[in-house]
């Protein structure tokens, strides 16, 4: 186990560990969707899994996947490394199988928020194309 896991188990542990002002992220967030602040919360989670490591051109990183559930929520199905081509940094990646797998475990309620978001704006943004 990665020591950071036995530290970041909830979001609170997060808030902490970054010593992030709850009252101001909670101001930023007031015009969101609820997949929007899952998402933010999401990269904050990632970046201290990560211990601010971000990937870099021709670094593996490690992404999650998803199975979609007949009642339209989403299940851990496994991770895989991949590299990037770029060199900016690339948010959501995790330097490690394990901090992937983790945090796709530990944070299911809130990916499940982001990835309904997600699927949700894509199929109306297809609905309302013209």
């Amino acid at each position: 186990m990665n020591k950071i896991m036995v530290y970041v188990k909830t979001w609170e542990d997060v808030v902490d560990m970054l010593d992030i002002d709850i009252n101001k992220f909670d101001k930023l967030c007031v015009n969101l969707t609820e997949g929007e602040i899952a998402e933010r919360k999401l990269l904050l989670i990632i970046k201290v899994l990560n211990e601010d490591w971000i990937p870099k051109y021709n670094e593996t990183l490690y992404t999650i996947y998803w199975n979609r559930n007949k009642d339209g929520s989403f299940s851990y199905y496994f991770y895989d490394h991949w590299h990037p081509y770029s060199n900016v940094g690339y948010g959501s990646g995790f330097k490690n199988g394990k901090l992937a797998k983790y945090c796709a475990e530990q944070f299911i309620d809130l990916w499940n928020i982001y990835l309904k978001y997600n699927t949700n704006n894509l199929l109306q943004l297809i609905q309302n194309a013209e």
